[in-house]
């Protein structure tokens, strides 16, 4: 009785830090990504004030160029909540709008990514003063999400005027 005691310890002890570690990684894949997109957006940005005419990035070369950082959003701690679109069609429409613009592969990683802002510690929440949906925005990677009140993702996306956004809101 006590080997099989220190067996199922140990074995948890692996266990937990296996976890942790995959939490680890999920932070640096986070980091990465997200610099990675804010590069994306810096770059855009100076391309568009300085008026050069050079050709867009395809959404296939985009796609490509982040989906190894994408991937890795899927994953949050193992105590998170997860947060999802209400319907496949939501889903669909709001990756379609935001998404893809935003250097995600798929809808899939687009609401995962959306979860992973509202499990975020760093993301700043507050009720939104005209539907009272909850609103998170996270300010180093300028994030935003609404979230309803039966918890379903009602949008996600990089607002253009960043925390005066969030706070209009």
């Amino acid at each position: 009785m006590l080997n099989e005691d220190k067996e199922r310890f140990r074995r948890l002890l692996i266990l937990a830090g296996i976890i942790a570690l995959l939490c680890l990684v999920n932070v640096f894949a986070i980091r990465i990504r997200d610099e990675k997109r804010e590069e994306r957006l810096q770059e855009e940005r100076i391309r568009v004030e300085s008026g050069e005419e050079e050709e867009e990035e395809t959404e296939e070369e985009i796609d490509a160029s982040l989906a190894n950082y994408s991937i890795n959003t899927t994953k949050s701690k193992a105590t998170d909540k997860v947060y999802t679109f209400a319907n496949a069609e939501t889903r669909s429409a709001q990756f379609k709008k935001h998404g893809a613009k935003m250097g995600f592969e798929t809808s899939a990683y687009y609401e995962a990514a959306a979860s992973a802002v509202v499990n975020n510690p760093n993301a700043v929440m507050r009720r939104d003063k005209t539907d009272d949906h909850n609103v998170y925005y996270v300010i180093e990677t300028n994030e935003f999400v609404e979230v309803d009140d039966g918890g379903w993702i009602m949008t996600y996306f990089l607002p253009s005027t960043g925390m005066d956004y969030y706070e209009s809101r």
